[in-house]
Parts: C-alpha cells; structure tokens; sequence
C-alpha cells in the first residue's frame, strides 16, 4: 500500500514516516509539512492511506482532503492532538483517528484494519472509499472507536446522550437529532425522542417498547413505531 503523510510538525511527520516504513505492506511515497505544496503530489502518487494532521498553514487538514478527494479517494486516517474534530472526521468518511501521542501498537492496529479494508476494496473495485464504521468517545485512556456493529443503542437523558455497547456506557457530544442523521443510513432508528436503536439488536416490538437482545426494553413513541415499520416494510 502506497502511503503519504501529511503534518507541519517535522518530529511527528518523521516520526510516523519511520514507522510506515516499518511495516511489510507498506510504501511511504510521500511526506509533506503544507498542504498546499502536497495536493499535487499526492493527486500524482495516488496513495492508498493518507495520514492528515488537522492543524496546518495553509491548508488545514480537511480542506485539503476536500482539494484531494476531488479526483482520488484514499483511505483516510488523520493524526492529530486535538480530539475535539473527531466527529467532523468521521462525518468526512475518515477511515480511523489517532490521537496523539500515539502508541506503536494503536497505528499497527489501524495499519493490519486499513490493509484489511484496501485488499478488499481492490479486489472489488480498486477504487477505496471507506464509510462510517465507528463512532469517536472519550474514555480514561483516551479517545476509543466503538465500532457500530457493538452499540447495543444510544439514548439520552436531559442534555446528555449516553451511547451502551456490551455493558459499557459512554457519553456522547452529540444531540439525538444529529446522531439520527449521522447513523440512519447505517439501520438504526429512533423509535423515541430519546432512545436510538439498530435493527440489528431489536429482539421484540409492541406499541409501548422495543427489547434489545440483551432484553432491556425500551420505550416507543408513536412516531418511532411508524419510522420502524416504514424501515421494516422496506
């Protein structure tokens, strides 16, 4: 897999070139610090990955990626220090986010998962074009990817929404509105004002609730049944 890095910081762009180069399936063809100076060579090199820093001169890393993918659709995993552009990112169809400072275990993790990802695409179509997988939270050891197929269901209380995966809960940043956007093209269906559910993890439906396959049932508007079986009927 072809590889271009993209940061203004000459340590970190260094750094993370090393070790690209470290891993057996992986080219580095290009390493820039602006993003103005990168789009041509990039658009040229045509990468499979492309690691963008978000904060730069110039260019910032999504009007960058948005001069790029104009003509060419890596998969796109942006390293940064700042977590608040996370949701931003996935909303572009980023593949992954590294938080620095990163491990050498979080990139080779990502390296095996894009690997996995770009073979696959080639073999469909050669054209990658990664879609939303996951969802950015923040935990004690930092930002963590809850993959959409572990939520067990989203739902919010008072200002807050509060995302369940495997027993676990995780505050969100979001509002309901903008995670019904965000994950209904994925099968999840706001069957309440306060509740967002996939199809996926609904074991039974009356007009008062939906039980999850973990059987905690949750509340069903009126509204929420009709979107239901209108996404049930299709």
């Amino acid at each position: 897999m072809k590889a271009c890095v993209i940061d203004d910081e000459p340590l970190a762009r260094e750094g993370l070139c090393r070790l690209l180069a470290r891993h057996p399936a992986v080219e580095v063809a290009g390493s820039y610090a602006i993003g103005n100076a990168a789009v041509g060579q990039i658009r040229q090199h045509r990468p499979d990955l492309l690691f963008l820093d978000i904060q730069m001169p110039q260019l910032d890393g999504f009007e960058l990626l948005d001069e790029v993918i104009r003509t060419i659709r890596p998969v796109v995993i942006f390293v940064t220090a700042h977590e608040e552009h996370a949701l931003r990112a996935y909303q572009v169809k980023a593949f992954d986010y590294l938080l620095k400072p990163y491990t050498d275990d979080d990139l080779f993790q990502t390296l095996e998962r894009a690997e996995l990802y770009v073979r696959g695409q080639q073999a469909l179509t050669g054209l990658p074009e990664p879609g939303l997988s996951a969802i950015p939270v923040r935990t004690r050891r930092g930002l963590e990817l809850i993959p959409l197929d572990r939520i067990d269901y989203i739902r919010s209380f008072d200002y807050y929404a509060c995302l369940f995966s495997g027993g676990r809960k995780h505050l969100l940043r979001q509002s309901m509105n903008e995670l019904e956007e965000q994950l209904g093209p994925a099968g999840f269906v706001r069957v309440h004002r306060t509740v967002l559910v996939p199809l996926r993890a609904i074991r039974s439906l009356s007009a008062q609730a939906v039980v999850t396959q973990d059987g905690i049932s949750l509340p069903v508007s009126r509204a929420g049944l009709s979107r239901l079986k209108a996404v049930l009927e299709r």
